[in-house]
């Protein structure tokens, strides 16, 4: 009778569950068909799989017992949920507290000492998933900005005042742009996976020593990392020798990264114990335990925040028709696109406002959009649609139109060359991440989102004319 009151329960939650978590399950699948990284894919399936091998969790042997720390668990990670799909909705962190829940739920289910040993692997679980351009967006350009404001403070101190921090992070040779690469997020994102996996094989005991070395670790790819990008950025614009900068880019990432390892492995070795040989632990222990009524509160949150998850409304962009009036684009043979059934969709819902236009003169013949929008949310990396149609990007680089904005150059594999870049009424930069960020610490709310692709020809300074009185007549409309 236990068993079916146990299935019974099982399947109740579930489908609770999956009302309450279903947007983030959504988004995740569309991730895994659609911009995703195939390695950490894989990746991410292998673990899986070796997890549930190695702990032999199976279906059959779930038996619910109430107990304190996953009730604990369960209880912050829904409440984390539910404000962060309400208020912020940034998808990748709500995925993952949503991971986190269902890592406390486990605990309900299978012996505490099984639990506890899937600590490990849940965070390389974490690790491995596929979201390393997402987290380079909203951890990446935070950690950009320090590394920076740490190179430029060392410049001045030394007596080299010229560069700003908009210099060093916008410069136009690609060896020393601050991008991913050298961010801090992609080395400290493979350090940590060297970390837990270490741990997880060599079965070294969690505590207070582990956490202090996991620390070290993260400040050593941290410090290094700042180190990388001084080196760089004084042989690009102090020495004039970006050619040595090309040279020694990788070279000093790849330094850093297994020089950390290395340190946080001998630290490992020497200040961690081992783990003893664990006794086989009766798997009666759930049957022993009984029900608690303060489990009721669990599925009771869960119903009020399903009846309550109305997410905040997105700010609306005021209808402006006039971006294609101006004497100046009938010069260059503008005509409006009409937009798919999907489009108007996703405009409604993000609250934005987009035109999409072909132009064909003597000139230059291509096509483009604008989009218009009052919260990041609208926008995104125009690479990543161009990408998604089949198209492959053989170059990408940052162009500086002044001392401190800047577009992005792409060229195709059929060869058509583009520009894009997001534009303020102050501000213009070809960075999504620069553009979130400035929304967020300064609450620059105006912004268009414009990329435009040229047939191929060879009139590059027809394109640049272009793409300048683009950027002036948007101007003139803020």
């Amino acid at each position: 009778m236990k068993q079916v009151l146990d299935k019974i329960l099982l399947f109740l939650f579930f489908a609770l569950n999956l009302l309450l978590f279903k947007d983030s399950l959504s988004w995740f699948y569309k991730i895994l068909i659609g911009l995703h990284d195939l390695f950490n894919t894989v990746l991410f399936v292998l673990l899986l799989f070796f997890i549930l091998k190695k702990n032999s969790l199976k279906i059959e042997s779930f038996r619910f017992s109430y107990k304190l720390p996953p009730l604990v668990i369960c209880l912050l990670s829904v409440t984390g949920y539910y404000l962060l799909e309400k208020y912020i909705q940034i998808n990748i962190l709500s995925f993952i507290v949503f991971l986190i829940y269902v890592f406390g739920f486990l605990g309900f289910y299978i012996p505490n000492y099984r639990w506890k040993k899937l600590l490990i692997p849940f965070g390389l679980v974490l690790l491995v998933l596929p979201f390393g351009n997402l987290l380079d967006l909203y951890i990446g350009f935070p950690l950009r900005i320090a590394s920076v404001n740490l190179v430029s403070v060392f410049f001045e101190f030394i007596g080299i005042d010229y560069l700003s921090t908009d210099t060093i992070i916008t410069i136009e040779n690609n060896s020393s742009q601050v991008d991913f690469s050298c961010s801090g997020i992609k080395g400290l994102w493979a350090a940590l996976i060297f970390y837990l996996t270490n741990t997880w094989l060599k079965r070294y005991k969690v505590g207070f020593n582990w956490l202090s070395i996991g620390l070290i670790l993260m400040l050593l790819i941290l410090a290094l990392n700042t180190v990388r990008i001084l080196i760089l950025v004084y042989f690009d614009l102090v020495l004039k020798l970006p050619k040595i900068s090309d040279i020694i880019h990788v070279p000093l990432g790849v330094f850093g990264f297994v020089f950390s390892c290395t340190v946080t492995y001998f630290l490992s070795d020497y200040f961690l114990e081992l783990k003893e040989e664990e006794l086989f632990v009766n798997s009666s222990e759930n049957l022993n335990k009984s029900f608690n009524k303060w489990f009721l509160i669990l599925p009771l949150i869960q119903i009020v925040f399903c009846l309550n998850m109305r997410k905040q409304s997105l700010p609306k962009v005021k209808e402006n028709n006039d971006y294609f009036n101006s004497l100046y684009i009938n010069n260059w043979g503008f005509e409006k696109s009409n937009l798919s059934n999907q489009e108007v969709s996703f405009i409604e819902n993000q609250g934005g406002q987009l035109e999409k236009f072909t132009f064909s003169n003597e000139a230059l013949k291509g096509n483009g959009f604008i989009l218009k929008s009052k919260t990041w949310r609208s926008h995104h990396n125009p690479e990543y649609c161009i990408i998604s149609r089949g198209e492959k990007i053989v170059k990408s680089e940052t162009l500086m139109i002044d001392n401190k904005n800047s577009i992005k150059n792409i060229v195709l594999k059929n060869g058509q060359q583009g520009y894009y870049w997001f534009q303020s009424k102050s501000y213009i930069t070809d960075d999504f991440g620069t553009r979130v960020w400035k929304e967020i610490f300064y609450g620059k709310k105006d912004w268009f989102l414009v990329c435009v692709i040229f047939n191929p020809n060879k009139k590059p300074d027809q394109k640049y004319i272009f793409v300048k009185q683009v950027i002036q007549h948007l101007n003139s409309k803020q």
